[in-house]
């Protein structure tokens, strides 16, 4: 079980995921896009460090601009830290909100549980309001892409 995450004061009080990102990313990575979400200005562009991301979702980040780099516009900006060479660092452009969303709290991030577990959740609530199934095991596990021992393993943590 992860660490009690902190709720940070210094982002927003809830963010919104589209369902049409459901095929494109696993439960862990909606929970990631979730945060960074959080920290999005009035033009929804983000600047906070991969390093910051890391803190609030206690998991590592590996790839995480290259799965995101369709989806999101990443522009890339440098630091001068008066090092030899100055820091990267990125610019995100969250996709605006569509009708077909679900606003999540930031309280959310407070729960101790692994990011998979949460964007699961996410997954859930978004297909049970916006897709044409029934919610049975089978369904949801069709129209989320998992196989069984997935779906029990994220069910019984949830």
């Amino acid at each position: 079980m992860n660490m009690k995450r902190l709720i940070p004061t210094n982002c927003e009080n809830r963010a919104t995921i589209n369902y049409s990102i459901l095929p494109y990313f696993k439960p862990a990575n909606i929970f990631r896009f979730f945060c960074l979400s959080l920290f999005r200005d009035k033009n929804y562009y983000v600047r906070i460090t991969l390093e910051e991301l890391k803190k609030l979702t206690s998991e590592s980040l590996s790839n995480f601009n290259k799965q995101f780099e369709e989806f999101l516009r990443i522009k890339h900006y440098y630091v001068d830290n008066g090092f030899k060479y100055q820091t990267q660092h990125n610019i995100y452009h969250i996709p605006p909100m569509e009708l077909e969303c679900v606003t999540f709290s930031r309280r959310i991030i407070g729960i101790e549980l692994k990011s998979a577990h949460i964007g699961f959740f996410m997954q859930l609530v978004l297909i049970s309001k916006f897709a044409n199934i029934k919610l049975t095991k089978d369904e949801i596990m069709q129209e989320l892409h998992i196989d069984r021992k997935t779906y029990d393993k994220y069910i019984i943590e949830l």
